[in-house]
């Protein structure tokens, strides 16, 4: 079968096309024909060595879409022939993956299977940050970062969902018309204005109770200005390139908490993921945009998100 992999780390460049063996599925494991595998910034990481990897060469790809061609003994969720979504993976940028079958859910009815490798990281991340590790509520105001992209409008879904007030902010008035158009109440274009006094003016100074930050660096500082009392600063990464967290430790007087939103998502039971999935049948959640690259333009995939040139989703196509 043919894999996308990398024998060095680097660039988008050094992301290849290589014949590899195709494998086999052992007890509790699924074999999936890819149709298509999702691209996050994780695999971006693991290319460039900022996340370090256990050998090399090394396929990338943490959720895919596809249907499944064979399962290994004690597989019960699936069965040959089924369309499945799949995520926490290592390689789903090949013909073929793995998946343990605790990871594998049917793709919800109507939803196209480029859709289905995209939504797995983005919306369990986004539901494990605001309902599980941020504990929003009903009535409660959430600032949500980076609105535009997978993470941010599965988020704003999802905090709606949850009964709360969603504050969005992007860099493009495009992508803030998106996050409208998936339910944000007020936007806010962090590039023409500084969303800290723009946040406090929208809450009456009150601040708010949920900041979702995958930007790092100077943004975490602001949001936990924005934060009210008790507050919680939601981490998921950072964007700006700046890793460090800088913040006055008397801000920890008035009781907010810094977490990181995606803190024990593969820890969470099968019942939580299938909670998430089961909101698209009922029309609640609705998957983001999709951009997709064929297999043999995977370094182009890599850099469109690295320039942040699209919204929502990238996905490479492998049929």
């Amino acid at each position: 079968m043919r894999a996308i992999r990398f024998h060095q780390t680097g660039a988008a460049d050094v992301l290849r096309l290589d014949d590899v063996p195709r494998p086999s599925p052992g007890p509790g494991e699924v074999l999936v024909k890819t149709a298509y595998a999702g691209v996050n910034y994780a695999d971006i990481a693991f290319r460039k060595g900022h996340i370090k990897v256990q050998s090399l060469p090394f396929c990338p790809g943490l959720e895919g879409s596809g249907t499944v061609e064979a399962v290994g003994a004690g597989v019960t969720t699936c069965r040959p022939g089924e369309r499945v979504l799949a995520f926490k993976l290592r390689g789903s940028y090949a013909e073929y993956f793995i998946a343990k079958q605790d990871a594998v859910f049917a793709v919800p009815s109507g939803m196209a299977m480029e859709q289905a490798a995209t939504v797995p990281q983005i919306f369990m991340t986004a539901w494990c940050s605001l309902a599980v590790r941020g504990r929003l509520q009903r009535g409660q105001t959430a600032l949500i970062h980076s609105a535009g992209n997978g993470v941010g409008i599965a988020a704003v879904q999802i905090a709606k969902h949850l009964g709360a007030k969603v504050i969005a902010t992007a860099s493009s008035p495009a992508k803030l018309e998106l996050a409208k158009s998936f339910g944000a109440d007020e936007l806010i274009n962090y590039s023409t204005h500084d969303f800290a006094p723009e946040t406090m003016r929208l809450t009456g100074n009150r601040g708010v109770d949920l900041v979702l930050d995958g930007l790092g660096g100077e943004a975490v500082g602001k949001g936990i200005k924005c934060l009210a009392d008790d507050g919680r600063m939601v981490l998921l990464g950072f964007s700006s390139g700046d890793p460090m967290v800088r913040f006055h430790v008397l801000d920890l007087v008035r009781g907010i908490s810094i977490v990181y939103g995606s803190a024990g998502l593969h820890q969470l039971p099968r019942s939580e993921y299938a909670k998430v999935l089961d909101l698209f049948g009922s029309g609640v959640l609705k998957p983001v945009p999709v951009t997709v690259f064929p297999m043999a333009q995977a370094a182009e995939a890599h850099r469109y998100l690295e320039e942040r040139k699209g919204v929502g989703k990238i996905a490479i196509k492998m049929a």
